[in-house]
């Protein structure tokens, strides 16, 4: 009897140990929804130091795909050109609705996303390329240089369409977002000095 005794407790202490065991190993859920939320070599990290779960939509990670594969080439461009020649609006000036002729995956921003944008862009590429067009923009500016209402020049940007993006852009990361995007303050006075400048579309 003493020995199916001993048999059975080290059965019952075998059967615990397991269990725990089991529970220890269940997944965790991360602050991250999906695999391709995780982007490596943030160009700003998260300065607070505390993490928020937020679900990164797929509009958000294909406009930080396309503009780390395309920024060098836009910043490149109108260095040499001096005006805009290709098709790339949308990634500079993204806005709360994916450009028509913009080539499938569709980027866009909503306001929710606006905290993980800014995280994990290029920001100094970014505000590099928007400092550029404004100084190609003043270069070409007609009569006496204003602090607001300039006329865009068309030897810069030729298409209407574009200045009209440009304005909406503005009315996003300027009035809707224009708090969180003060958190980085050469993308926000890149924006602003753009803001010198009569865009069709710009709320006032």
């Amino acid at each position: 009897m003493g020995f199916w005794i001993v048999i059975l407790l080290f059965i019952s202490l075998g059967w615990q140990g397991s269990c725990h065991q089991g529970r220890e190993q269940q997944p965790v859920k991360t602050h991250e929804t999906s695999p391709g939320t995780k982007r490596e070599n943030s160009a700003q990290p998260d300065k607070t130091g505390t993490e928020t779960e937020i679900e990164v939509l797929p509009t958000t990670l294909t406009l930080l795909d396309r503009q780390k594969a395309k920024f060098p080439e836009i910043l490149n461009e109108l260095k040499t050109n001096k005006k805009k020649v290709e098709h790339w609006i949308w990634w500079v000036f993204p806005t709360e609705h994916a450009g028509r002729s913009e080539q499938s995956p569709k980027s866009k921003v909503e306001l929710s996303q606006v905290d993980y944008i800014l995280a994990h862009a290029d920001m100094n590429a970014w505000s590099a390329i928007l400092e550029e067009i404004y100084e190609l923009l003043k270069a070409k500016n007609q009569g006496a240089w204003q602090e607001s209402n300039n006329e865009p020049s068309a030897d810069v940007l030729d298409n209407s369409d574009d200045r009209g993006r440009i304005g909406y852009a503005l009315n996003f990361w300027l009035d809707k977002a224009g708090e969180t995007v003060k958190k980085s303050p050469r993308f926000y006075n890149a924006l602003k000095n753009l803001d010198k400048f009569k865009w069709p579309t710009r709320k006032m």
